[in-house]
């Protein structure tokens, strides 16, 4: 309890409350998106011709992640022009509308509540009663949704910088809660879509993703803005809100918005390519370790065939079903060890690097690449993928050979390069690399801070003046960036 209270003071009452509302609104958002998730990729599963199930189901995924970064672009005209928190409010209301609308149409083409039983004897089973909209339809709905989502997801991705500053310990204490109640929600909200799918069908069964959109909406437009202490210009979205304008006319913004996030991930790249600290953080003493662990859990995933052939010869008994999940227990642990780890070095460091590209944020920029080069590999490998699974159905009339191949081999090789990428770093090579320079942070809550460390309160450096007014007191120790090897 005493780590939860010392974590707990960390923060300043503003921080907490912001915190607070925060997650809150973070946590129906995941609700509501566990439902939608869910109920698209299996509607789509059962909608799409047999044929080509999965490599439409693919392409639909890549086209609605493509959507992600027209998302991501829009958001620099939009920061401009109105505050962070409604962008995050009106992206939300975004992709809600669009899940209203595939209900609405679905009720509308003759679609129904619930399941219908459908073949006899042996052969009976529960199917949902779908209406007879054209399922192509699911293309410009999740793409358009995409928008939305993309817009969302890359501001969360830097609020926490707004909010704790470039303190890497309230960094890192604000993105591990952050991160146990977002998974906290998605778990309940997975387990919650699986019953409301059986009970209303995949048709219906997000007809509460809208409702907690709406909540996450409301709920994050409470959000107070954070004071900045002077001269921090590149907390988060902060550099582009404080651009000048370029144009009066929205059409204009939205191109220069363009301009500047195709910018913002040529600065990411050029950010960690040519700062080898990037490359898995080997000063922050956790991320390295924590990504070795993961990549071995990773072929873990070679098992679940086996479990899918055990469950057919059962008869697909539910008790199955567990077995999958709790494989998947420790692969999540080392994801969330890592991605927290990770998270936090790089919104703590970035937070306070200045760099001469006006209107593009060094977190926002290396966010941007990141995230960026996540889409565009998923979208690439989604198809492709997919048609092996097709090939693999056409050919078998099951998926259990391309489980192997889709998930145990791609997966070997995921660990393998993240491996190989662990050695990167100068002193890598031990089993825990020890921090060095800067990030080695204490816990008496100091916040890096343009060069200088804030003590406790967060209040600005002292002047000329005040320091020698002050010599009694201890100096802090000055913090740099890290420089390029």
């Amino acid at each position: 309890m005493s780590y939860i209270g010392e974590a707990y003071r960390s923060f300043t009452p503003e921080q907490r409350r912001n915190i607070a509302i925060y997650i809150l609104g973070i946590m129906f958002y995941k609700l509501g998106l566990e439902f939608f998730n869910g109920s698209i990729s299996s509607m789509a599963s059962d909608r799409f011709t047999a044929t080509n199930t999965f490599t439409k189901l693919g392409a639909a995924s890549g086209i609605n992640q493509a959507a992600q970064c027209v998302g991501a672009i829009l958001i620099a005209p939009l920061v401009q022009r109105f505050a962070t928190r409604s962008v995050l409010s009106s992206a939300v209301v975004l992709f809600g509308i669009m899940t209203t609308i595939l209900l609405i149409t679905d009720a509308a083409t003759g679609g129904h509540i619930g399941m219908v039983p459908k073949g006899t004897g042996k052969d009976l089973k529960m199917v949902p009663q779908y209406g007879s909209w054209n399922p192509n339809a699911i293309f410009p709905i999740w793409a358009i949704a995409g928008i939305g989502y993309g817009m969302v997801e890359l501001i969360r991705r830097v609020i926490p910088a707004d909010i704790c500053g470039g303190d890497v310990m309230r960094l890192r204490r604000m993105d591990a809660t952050v991160h146990i109640l977002y998974e906290v929600a998605g778990t309940a909200g997975a387990f919650a879509s699986s019953s409301a799918i059986s009970r209303f069908g995949n048709n219906y069964s997000y007809f509460l993703t809208p409702v907690f959109f709406a909540f996450a909406a409301v709920i994050w437009s409470l959000i107070r803005p954070t004071p900045k202490a002077p001269h921090h210009k590149d907390a988060a979205l902060s550099a582009v809100e404080d651009a000048p304008a370029h144009s009066t006319n929205y059409f204009k913004e939205i191109a220069w918005g363009a301009y500047l996030f195709f910018k913002s991930i040529y600065v990411g790249a050029i950010l960690i390519f040519t700062h080898r600290v990037f490359l898995l953080a080997n000063r922050v003493p956790t991320p390295i370790p924590w990504l070795r662990l993961d990549a071995l859990l990773l072929n873990l995933v070679w098992v679940l065939p086996k479990y899918a052939d055990l469950a057919t010869a059962a008869g697909g008994h539910v008790k199955w079903a567990w077995y999958p999940a709790l494989t998947f227990l420790p692969i999540s642990y080392g994801w969330a060890a890592g991605d927290v780890s990770l998270a936090a070095y790089i919104q703590s460091t970035l937070n306070s690097m200045d760099i001469n590209e006006p209107g593009i944020s060094p977190l926002g920029a290396v966010m941007s690449f990141l995230y960026s080069s996540y889409i565009v590999m998923n979208a690439i490998l989604s198809s492709v993928l997919g048609k092996v699974i097709d090939s693999d159905f056409a050919k078998n009339k099951n998926i259990h050979s391309s489980l192997s191949r889709v998930g145990g081999i791609q997966f070997s090789v995921c660990c393998g390069i993240i491996l190989l990428s662990t050695l990167i770093p100068r002193g890598a090579i031990a089993l825990n690399p020890q921090p060095t320079g800067d990030l080695l942070t204490p816990e008496d809550d100091e916040q890096i801070y343009d060069g200088a460390v804030l003590h406790h309160g967060g209040e600005p450096p002292l002047d000329d003046s005040e320091k020698a007014s002050e010599t009694d007191l201890k100096k802090p120790t000055p913090v740099t960036t890290p420089a390029a090897y």
